[in-house]
């Protein structure tokens, strides 16, 4: 019987981990280049890791889940949950009836794009 010892478990761990921090790098660059070129990659590695920490302290620990909240974090700041000027931020991470961390990714995702709509005035334009 294969046996994996905890120092083995640790080492794919950091690999996976490493591995998803590249692949956010790319994605991040792409998406908000205007931030991330100005700070270059090991600021942005430090912001991805202390939005994995966040992220996972809300029971958002999938892939697609902490890209969302890395997303939502670069898109209004790295203390987009605490910010007083975004209450629907903290309330959809802190809500204990959306259960599990895609709901909880998707409710963020989406609040997020509506935020963003009603700072456009778009919400104003479908209304009228």
């Amino acid at each position: 019987m294969l046996k994996i010892r905890k120092e083995q478990k640790q080492a794919f761990a950091r690999r996976e981990l490493e591995g998803f921090q590249d692949r956010m790098i790319d994605h991040l660059g792409a998406l908000f280049p205007a931030y991330c070129e100005p700070l270059g990659e090991p600021a942005v590695r430090r912001l991805i890791e202390l939005g994995v920490e966040r992220a996972a302290r809300h029971g958002v620990v999938t892939e697609r889940g902490v890209c969302v909240y890395l997303d939502v974090m670069f898109a209004f700041g790295r203390d987009f949950e605490a910010d007083p000027a975004l209450p629907w931020a903290r309330a959809i991470l802190v809500d204990r009836t959306i259960n599990g961390p895609l709901l909880r990714a998707d409710a963020l995702f989406e609040a997020a794009f509506d935020h963003l709509d009603e700072a456009r005035g778009l919400h104003a334009q479908e209304a009228s």
